[in-house]
Parts: C-alpha cells; sequence; structure tokens
C-alpha cells in the first residue's frame, strides 16, 4: 500500500502469541480490505494501523483521516465491508465501522484470539 501511495502507520500492543492461520489470514484479509477502502475513498488521507490483542481478543482498528483530494467516483458498488463482515461474523468476532469526527473514516473488528475446537477445525479447512 505505501508502494501504492498510501501513507500507512502501524502500532501493535499486547501479548505477542501466535494466532491459528485462520485467524490470521482473517485478520490480515480485514486489514488489506480497509487500507483498499482508504485507497479508494479517501485519496491522500493517512492511515494508521492498530492491531491489540488481550486476553481472548484481538482488537483490530483502521483509521483514515479526512482526503485531502477529491473522491473520484466508484466503479460500481464493492463489496468490502460486506466480506469484511461476513469474516469477522465466521469468527464470532464484531465489526463496526463509521464517519470519524475529523471527516475520516475507521473500521474497527475484534476477532477471537482463539477459536473453540470445532469451529478452529472448520476454519483451517477453508483457509
Amino acid at each position: 500500500m505505501r508502494g501504492a501511495g498510501l501513507t500507512v502507520t502501524t502500532h501493535t500492543t499486547g501479548e505477542r502469541a501466535r494466532l491459528t492461520s485462520g485467524i490470521e489470514l482473517s485478520a490480515f484479509r480485514i486489514i488489506q480490505e480497509a487500507l483498499s477502502n482508504a485507497m479508494r475513498h479517501a485519496p491522500g488521507a493517512e492511515v494508521r494501523v492498530e492491531i491489540d490483542r488481550r486476553g481472548t481478543a484481538v482488537t483490530i482498528r483502521v483509521a483514515n483521516t479526512a482526503p485531502d483530494q477529491p473522491t473520484p467516483p466508484s466503479p460500481g458498488a464493492g463489496h468490502g465491508l460486506l466480506g469484511m463482515r461476513e469474516r469477522t461474523a465466521m469468527l464470532g468476532g464484531t465489526l463496526a465501522f463509521d464517519a470519524t469526527p475529523d471527516g475520516g473514516y475507521e473500521a474497527i473488528a475484534e476477532l477471537p484470539a482463539r477459536l473453540p475446537a470445532q469451529q478452529s477445525d472448520l476454519v483451517e479447512d477453508t483457509a
């Protein structure tokens, strides 16, 4: 994303223990989609990615500032937010997104740090 001109900073806090590959992949895809949305809908904005793992949850926050350039029209209806919502729900997590007071936008996903055994087997097989 930086190579495409997006200004991105990251901040990671909390425990550094490894997540299952299904949770890691979902977290990666959620961040990827949020960054793509910022690049597409907020040209010139700065983006901050925050990842916090505490106890049984991983919280991901991707927030962009207001665009500093006109936003080009979007070609068609994207499915990015829907995909983020489905990935989060599949893991039993939550997702919220909204405009920020400074004119930017943020997406906040909370995912479980561990899955129940039966669900973990399903997620690992489909990842």
